[in-house]
């Protein structure tokens, strides 16, 4: 004889913001009797009349969860498979999209609609560029309407109370489609304070209002990430990299200004003005205005960043050619510009590195007997393709001895710059130092020596 059973049904009714849990016990005297076999002729919960979704809200929702052991695994039907109750209304925006693992921001900015706006959101990383873009997506995919703005509410986490935040979030406002959205800025102070309240807010949140917690570092073994990943959104916006930002400079050219990058150009920008979205997103519009429907290395390099980044570029190749006094000259006039010596030196640093990265690719492989071309050299140095040609003759012409030494200069120059010599006149004498070093005629070729060693 088949052992006696207790099947215990649950119906959870939601209407709104009310909840009601109605709890049946039902007991089979032999054999067992699955839910939905038994609904239509015995039905586990007493009949109710259905019930009307009120009017102004967007979530109406009858579901039941029949929930039975069997040999010790759990099965779960929905109340219209047991024929149960009905369900009135589709699940509530707030428990659809994308929930798991952070998106990142790029990715979430080309396919907005795909990960709609969670309950609890959070946008993070330490690109201020992208964090803002995304909030300003979030915002604009839950509110509609030319009074949209008055349907968010925007507070500073230093500041802010969590009784605040809540409060608004449960107001149904008259704008914007009568979502109520609240982004907290710097959210961390908030965060520390009143973590166990945004736990539990996380849990049961408020299907009227869309949280955004905007911050910085956002640690994955957190009880609250992991809460946030399960019925949340997270768009990590920290930066991206070189071939990341290169690919989104060209697709924001051809999507948003109509042009085209050619061949180098958005390496050529990101090389000029460095990994700062905001910026490149500028300068991209700016260049779009200047070009003929195509933007090309030469535009960049002649308009991009102003003139203290064209001088900067010209000085770099006077002292490559040998040319110390024009080199020096350059110097003095970004000097004379208000240019800080720290920023001249980081705007020079990129390449000097990568031709010395390129040198000691070059010299290990040689004494090892490895056969290594200095244009590969310069490739697996990061070189762009459309430098490759310039940068092998100033390789060449640096020479063996020089070029091993360009790590060295450039460490010594940035601690002097950063200590003893921070000051106006002792900042200029270490650049132009290092000028000269980089001018001076080479003692020995590059080749030769190698040749030699190998």
């Amino acid at each position: 004889m088949a052992s006696r059973r207790l099947v215990g049904t649950f119906a959870v009714c939601l209407v709104g913001k009310q909840k009601k849990l109605h709890l049946a016990h039902s007991r089979q005297s032999q054999g067992t009797v699955s839910a939905t076999a038994a609904a239509p002729n015995r039905p586990l919960v007493p009949p109710r009349s259905p019930v009307a979704p009120r009017p102004g809200f967007r979530e109406n929702l009858y579901f039941l969860s029949v929930l039975s052991r069997d040999r010790g695994k759990k099965r779960r039907t929905t109340a219209a498979a047991a024929g149960i109750l009905p369900v009135l209304a589709t699940t509530p925006s707030w428990r659809t999209g994308n929930m798991g693992k952070p998106i990142l921001a790029l990715d979430y900015l080309k396919r907005v609609s795909h990960h709609p706006a969670q309950a609890v959101n959070v946008v993070f990383g330490d690109d201020a560029y992208l964090k803002q873009k995304a909030v300003a997506s979030l915002c604009q995919s839950v509110t509609t309407g030319p009074d949209a703005e008055f349907a968010i509410s925007r507070y500073d986490g230093s500041t802010v109370e969590w009784p605040d935040v809540t409060d608004r979030l449960a107001t149904v406002t008259m704008f914007g489609g009568g979502q109520a959205v609240v982004v907290v800025s710097e959210a961390e102070d908030l965060i520390s304070r009143e973590r166990v309240r945004l736990e539990n807010y996380v849990a049961q949140p408020d299907t009227n209002g869309i949280l955004i917690l905007v911050v910085t570092r956002w640690p994955k073994n957190t009880r609250l990430f992991k809460a946030i990943s399960s019925s949340g959104l997270q768009v990590d916006c920290k930066t991206p990299g070189s071939s990341a930002i290169v690919k989104w400079l060209s697709g924001e050219a051809t999507q948003r200004h109509d042009v085209s990058l050619t061949a180098g150009a958005g390496e050529q920008l990101l090389e000029t003005l460095g990994p700062e979205l905001g910026l490149l997103a500028n300068e991209l519009e700016k260049l779009a205005l200047m070009s003929d429907g195509k933007i090309t290395v030469g535009l960049v390099r002649e308009m991009a960043g102003g003139w203290r980044a064209k001088t900067a570029w010209d000085m770099l190749d006077a002292a490559y050619a040998g040319n110390a006094p024009e080199a020096l000259l350059q110097l003095q006039r970004l000097l004379q510009a208000g240019e800080h010596p720290v920023a001249i030196l980081a705007q020079i640093s990129a390449s000097l590195r990568r031709l010395a990265a390129a040198s000691r690719l070059y010299l290990n492989a040689t004494l090892s007997s490895q056969k290594l071309s200095l244009r590969s050299a310069l490739e697996q140095a990061g070189v762009a393709p459309y430098f490759l040609g310039k940068a092998e003759q100033q390789l060449k012409r640096l020479g063996r001895q020089r070029a091993s030494s360009l790590y060295r200069w450039l460490l010594e120059a940035d601690l002097q710059l950063k200590g003893e010599s921070s000051s106006p006149d002792r900042a200029r004498l270490v650049l132009e130092q290092l000028l000269i070093r980089i001018a001076a005629s080479p003692t020995s070729s590059l080749r030769p020596r190698l040749a030699t060693a190998s």
